[in-house]
């Protein structure tokens, strides 16, 4: 039997392992930690306590194309996902956003504070609303896509070449409030000049 050395018992080292044993693989791994579970454990640095566990989980929906993954890991039936309304709220220069999971409730409130944004809001959450549809394929390596996978994701292909070099600073540009610009920042803050695309600052709100 071949034998896979896996280095780090994370979500990613855990899931390899398992993989690797379905597939007869002998997989062993080693973590540094005394816990297995990475950044989903937590552990004290002196008088501090550091609690990076993850709070929102792509793919938890079982309509996602990841939520196999969950149910072929065993995760979908041991673990209890808790889907809330709300998911956080941000205060800038007296304004106060609740950002809703549901993109329409997201909507009124973003109209409801911004009346004077409402084509790049609609133009915002029109591109979210398109992208949650997107269902990439999992079952085979990128660029290895069989025909009917390339076909569905047809649609999707020049929204993401239009948008792939787009940074969030530039995004986001679109929008003249500045307090708008950065509220729609924080929802998921990331370093600006990090070259993340705008596609990507679409799909996050889904």
């Amino acid at each position: 039997m071949k034998k896979m050395i896996i280095i780090g018992a994370g979500v990613a080292g855990l899931s390899t392992g398992c993989y690797a044993l379905m597939n007869g693989y002998d997989s062993e791994i080693y973590e540094m930690h005394s816990l297995p579970g990475g950044v989903c454990t937590s552990w004290k640095r002196g008088d501090y306590l550091f609690d990076h566990c993850l709070h929102w989980v792509l793919g938890s929906n079982k309509g996602s194309s990841i939520y196999p993954i969950f149910e072929e890991l065993g995760v979908a039936e041991n673990v209890k996902f808790y889907f809330t309304e709300r998911f956080r709220k941000i205060e800038i220069s007296g304004k106060i956003l609740t950002v809703y999971t549901n993109i329409d409730k997201l909507e009124k409130e973003l109209l409801r504070l911004f009346p004077d944004e409402k084509k790049t809001i609609r133009k915002l959450t029109s591109l979210v609303r398109f992208y949650t549809r997107f269902r990439p394929p999992l079952d085979a390596d990128f660029g290895s896509f069989g025909f009917i996978d390339i076909l569905k994701m047809l649609p999707y292909i020049p929204s993401f070449l239009r948008l792939k070099n787009t940074g969030i600073e530039n995004f986001l540009s679109m929008f003249k409030n500045d307090v708008l610009r950065e509220m729609l920042f924080q929802m998921f803050p990331v370093k600006k000049n990090a070259g993340t695309h705008g596609c990507y600052a679409a799909c996050i709100l889904s």
